[in-house]
């Protein structure tokens, strides 16, 4: 995750959001939405996609 961009980052998120079914790469367990988007501005990523938008 910390390797890639922030277009693959975001891409990564989008699939989980809009697939919740499916289980998560590398075993993780599915984040709380706040911790996600916390995380995203801990790494500085500014433009985050409001899910509920």
């Amino acid at each position: 995750w910390f390797l890639q961009s922030n277009e693959s980052i975001d891409a990564a998120i989008g699939d989980v959001l809009s697939k919740p079914w499916l289980p998560l790469p590398l075993g993780l367990k599915p984040p709380s939405l706040g911790s996600v988007m916390g995380e995203l501005e801990r790494q500085g990523v500014a433009n985050v996609p409001q899910a509920c938008g």
